[in-house]
């Protein structure tokens, strides 16, 4: 899963997209216009997994790979709760926080 802004003359063009990769080429799949700038948020996430796992099914899912824009405590929530192995990069800020106060990450 990634995301990408960019400007079409005046226009901003911001599209959510769902890729498979083979032999490390990503290539998209479904894609999501968002009507926005800025990142996506949880049920524009959802929306375009589910619609996924409606046309492949949910075995054609393997993991999902995201950058760390691809955070969120319900995001998190729903991809263990429909047990979706994910693999989400996450930022340096948040790891130095967990090994700081690790209660804070329970």
């Amino acid at each position: 899963m990634d995301r990408t802004n960019w400007k079409f003359g005046q226009q901003n063009v911001n599209v959510l997209v769902l890729a498979v990769v083979y032999h490390g080429v990503a290539f998209p799949l479904l894609i999501k216009l968002l009507p926005k700038f800025g990142n996506s948020n949880t049920d524009e996430r959802i929306e375009l997994v589910e619609r996924f796992i409606r046309l492949f099914g949910s075995e054609a899912l393997d993991c999902l790979t995201a950058d760390r824009e691809f955070v969120g405590e319900r995001w998190i929530k729903y991809l263990n709760e429909n047990r979706i192995r994910y693999y989400i990069r996450i930022r340096i800020e948040k790891k130095k926080q967990q090994k700081s106060n690790p209660k804070e990450s329970e």
